[in-house]
């Protein structure tokens, strides 16, 4: 049997993990090599018919025909957003050194190739230049994100981070705040985190509210930014959390993206507002005596 061109690198990678999906590739690149299905079946530890089964499956339909077919019941749903923290935060196999492809992460959440394709375009991920992914904001973050210290649900909605780089400012002397709540959220974060941060809010009316501008405008080095049309907020939040919690340990990264994922679920189901500084306050070095 032949092998298409552009699947052979799949099948080789997919026979060298462990389970039925490698089987099922070894059992397709064997008989492509000319082995006799009689001896496949022996080598890999199964039946001549089921050899033969699974090489017609390939011939017919792809790689995707090797896959494991969707179980009765209602099967599990994969949003974007957990596709692209995947891909940002996770590795094939936990080697770090290793990059996703649309075929090895589609087989690795049970969705088709094309599927993830299509969100890596619409999130501007390119495989081949991973380290220039940026949130979908305006204007950009220009750094990585290395700590999420504050979240606002409430009738405006703000996300408070810090990136590389950033170093520790303390707040200047804080405007009164009276009624705004998200104004409120601010100057809390100010206060417990210092200035050196970044806003990300959901629309740009949240910074044209008076006391959140005399905040942005008393705190140069807080910078903000609004989420770009037609992506989520709490997407854009998701993600920034996963990179912000991302760990080079393979044990503990699908961990990071299940526990983020389960978090902002709940925040999305949410009916009322919360509001969420983190409580370790910034180190403000003590001001030496003359």
């Amino acid at each position: 049997m032949d092998i298409r061109d552009d699947d052979a690198e799949q099948l080789r990678e997919w026979s060298a993990q462990s389970g039925p999906r490698a089987n099922r590739a070894a059992m397709v690149l064997m008989a492509a090599d000319g082995m006799p299905l009689t001896e496949v079946a022996r080598r890999l530890r199964t039946t001549r018919s089921t050899v033969t089964a699974w090489c017609n499956r390939y011939r017919d339909e792809g790689v995707d025909g090797l896959r494991d077919r969707p179980r009765q019941g209602r099967p599990r749903v994969i949003h974007d957003v957990e596709l692209v923290l995947r891909t940002l935060i996770t590795s094939p196999n936990g080697q770090a050194w290793r990059r996703w492809s649309t075929r090895s992460l589609a087989g690795e959440v049970g969705t088709s190739n094309g599927s993830v394709a299509r969100v890596w375009r619409r999130w501007r991920y390119r495989s081949d230049a991973p380290g220039e992914f940026q949130l979908p904001l305006t204007p950009p973050i220009p750094a990585r994100i290395v700590d999420v210290v504050g979240i606002h649900t409430g009738r405006h909605r703000l996300v408070a981070v810090r990136t590389t780089g950033d170093p520790t400012v303390p707040s200047r002397r804080l405007p009164v705040v009276r009624t705004d709540a998200a104004a409120t959220f601010v100057a809390r974060v100010l206060a417990r985190h210092g200035s050196a941060l970044h806003l990300i809010g959901a629309d740009a009316e949240v910074y044209e509210e008076p006391e959140v501008r005399a905040l942005l405008d008393a705190n140069p080095r807080l910078r903000a930014h609004v989420v770009t049309p037609d992506f989520d907020w709490l997407d854009v939040t998701t993600l920034a959390l996963g990179i912000a919690k991302a760990t080079p340990s393979p044990r503990h990264q699908h961990a990071v993206v299940a526990t983020v994922c389960q978090f902002v679920d709940a925040l999305r189901r949410r009916t009322t507002p919360v509001t969420w500084v983190q409580d370790t306050a910034c180190a403000i070095p003590a001001r030496r005596s003359a």
